[in-house]
Order: C-alpha cells, then sequence, then structure tokens
C-alpha cells in the first residue's frame, strides 16, 4: 500500500478484496449469528475447529482504514474542485 498510496484504484481494490474476504471468514466461521444466514450447504462446510471471528476483525478494521485514507484523498483531490466550482457562481 505504502508504494502506491497516492492511486485510487489501488486502494479501492484493496478494500473490495477485503470486505470479500470478511464475508467468507464470516461465512465459513462456525458463530452462530453467521450460520443462520448460510445455506444448509454452507453450514456443512464451515469450520468446525477453527475460530475465524478474530480475523474477520482484523480485517474490517484493516479496510476501515483504508476506506477512510481513501475518503481523505478524495476530499483533498475534490475540494479545491468544489470550492473553486461555488466561487464561479
Amino acid at each position: 500500500m505504502k508504494r502506491k498510496d497516492d492511486l485510487f484504484e489501488y486502494k479501492i481494490f484493496w478494500i473490495c478484496n477485503l470486505c470479500q474476504l470478511v464475508n467468507c471468514l464470516k461465512q465459513f466461521s462456525n458463530d452462530p449469528v453467521f450460520r443462520k444466514e448460510n445455506t444448509s450447504k454452507q453450514n456443512d462446510q464451515c469450520l468446525k475447529n477453527l475460530n475465524l471471528s478474530e480475523f474477520h476483525t482484523i480485517i474490517k478494521d484493516l479496510a476501515d482504514k483504508l476506506l477512510q485514507e481513501l475518503i481523505k484523498q478524495f476530499e483533498t483531490k475534490l475540494g479545491p474542485i468544489i470550492s473553486n466550482r461555488y466561487i464561479h457562481y
């Protein structure tokens, strides 16, 4: 991330991947909260001896951090454009 810190597409790519990974971790965890939303086939494929809850929390926090950085980057880039547009009206 540090090498391509200024690229929107790169951050969006990683946010999408991390969100998908969090959803998969939730789906395959053996947590009763998420099992209710699964199909019976998905519940058969759940991991029985491994608790994934701490992993999806960590990855979700990382995705949230990336999203906050992306929003700040958008504000920095778009702020001058928006303020210049309102000055002309």
